[in-house]
């Protein structure tokens, strides 16, 4: 049992949970009629540029300087209660949180799948979740990628490869740094890739994505080890 789960039930003792929308007590911390009222993205944008286009690809201006060929966002980060949610799931260490943000993915794969006729996983992905580096694993006491990653693995009955990759340096959290040049030196050789990539496809799992260095880097470090094509699939952009 991690210390994060101890903690919670600790506290759920002393202080019942309530959804994080409405404050009704609930067995979870999104009531379903809450997790309902946040906004599902319906198009698609380049990671690099941020201009729309198809099913979530790269575009060829953008292509040259980012080594990820498809994002995939269920979420705007701008929503109160979303982001609300991820910083309890990040940073309060409330990793019950993991399922109704997993069902919020869920529900997003169903409508591309129903309104594109488009499917994530129609090149049979494996799961990949990005990495903490080993420090900050043991002050969370989790890692909220590995458990968006496990849950959706499990659902879909998708290959899961937990360390495949691992981040070999603490930097400075993604978002506490405003300028994207900064952020794209802070994530520069953290990863590394322990094995030749036998999946010809690998799908990166994360809670957010801002300017998409982080799943970038962890995109190069994974062609050069083999993989023909890596995408991710987030919860928000923030």
């Amino acid at each position: 049992m991690s210390r994060s789960t101890v903690v919670n039930w600790l506290l759920d003792c002393v202080f019942p949970v309530r959804c994080l929308g409405c404050s009704v007590l609930e067995r979870g911390y999104l009531c379903s009629r809450c997790i309902k009222t946040i906004p599902l993205r319906s198009s698609f944008e380049c990671i690099g540029c941020k201009q729309p286009v198809p099913f979530g690809k790269t575009c060829g201006l953008c292509r040259p300087q980012n080594h990820l060929d498809a994002l995939y966002v269920a979420a705007n980060f701008t929503h109160p209660l979303l982001k609300k949610s991820i910083a309890h799931f990040k940073y309060q260490f409330i990793d019950e949180l993991t399922s109704p943000l997993t069902h919020i993915i869920r529900r997003y794969i169903k409508r591309i799948s129903r309104q594109k006729e488009f499917s994530i996983f129609i090149d049979q992905p494996t799961i990949v979740p990005v990495p903490l580096h080993y420090r900050r694993l043991n002050w969370r006491g989790f890692n909220q990628a590995e458990l968006l990653a496990t849950h959706l693995a499990r659902h879909f009955q998708l290959p899961l490869e937990l360390n495949t990759l691992q981040r070999i340096k603490s930097t400075k959290p993604q978002a506490l740094l405003s300028e994207r040049e900064d952020r794209i030196k802070n994530i520069e050789d953290i990863f590394i890739c322990t094995r030749n990539v036998t999946a010809s496809s690998i799908l990166l799992i994360d809670d957010i994505c801002t300017t998409g260095a982080t799943l970038n880097e962890c995109a190069r470090v994974l062609k050069i080890r083999g993989a023909q094509r890596v995408s991710a699939l987030v919860v928000a952009r923030g």
